[in-house]
């Protein structure tokens, strides 16, 4: 096995790993088209998909920097589609930072991946950030881009300071339990598979 991120073996699969990744969550983020509502609900499906996605990478690449990398790329893709150039710092922040407590397990901890997803997860927070500091800037964007000002309206609504100060630690603890369902699914599916 190749222990070091710089290996091309490693750099190939991180950008395929994190193209996945970064599929998923707009799939997910695409629902939020029908309805503010549906932003939650696709987070969530995200997420849980995305355990399985993290958890079979940190397989593949048990080593410090995957989810350096990833954050990285994530947070760069997520800048370039519109989103705050936060998203790049937190992407690269969080990536770290969870590489720092996937590395405590040597990356075959199940607690440990599980937890390092969860602080890998809250690179999107550098999305949350412009409608908290701005709201009625991030409002009319939304009500032009749309084409829609009810929509940008719902937002307002369901959008409260509570809600996205309380989407953090529900989405921690989601991640943290879907991280360990994702290594389940790992260890049940893909190991015998030959995956891994």
């Amino acid at each position: 096995m190749h222990t070091t991120i710089t290996h091309p073996r490693n750099l190939v699969l991180a950008g395929v790993f994190s193209c996945v990744y970064v599929v998923v969550t707009s799939s997910g983020a695409f629902l939020g088209v029908f309805s503010p509502v549906m932003i939650f609900i696709g987070g969530l499906i995200a997420l849980a998909v995305n355990s399985i996605v993290i958890m079979l990478y940190l397989a593949k690449v048990p080593c410090f920097g995957a989810l350096s990398i990833a954050g990285v790329v994530i947070g760069a893709v997520m800048t370039l589609s519109g989103h705050s150039w936060v998203t790049l710092v937190t992407g690269a922040v969080y990536g770290v930072l969870g590489d720092a407590v996937a590395q405590i397990g040597r990356y075959r901890r199940p607690v440990l991946n599980a937890a390092a997803y969860s602080v890998f997860q809250l690179w999107a927070v550098g999305i949350i950030v412009p409608i908290i500091i701005n709201t009625e800037k991030y409002l009319r964007e939304v009500a032009t881009t749309m084409n829609n000002p009810a929509y940008a309206e719902a937002m307002r609504e369901l959008f409260s300071p509570v809600v996205l100060f309380s989407w953090t630690p529900i989405n921690v603890i989601v991640c943290f339990l879907c991280g360990l369902v994702g290594m389940r699914v790992l260890r049940r599916h893909f190991v015998p598979a030959g995956v891994v």
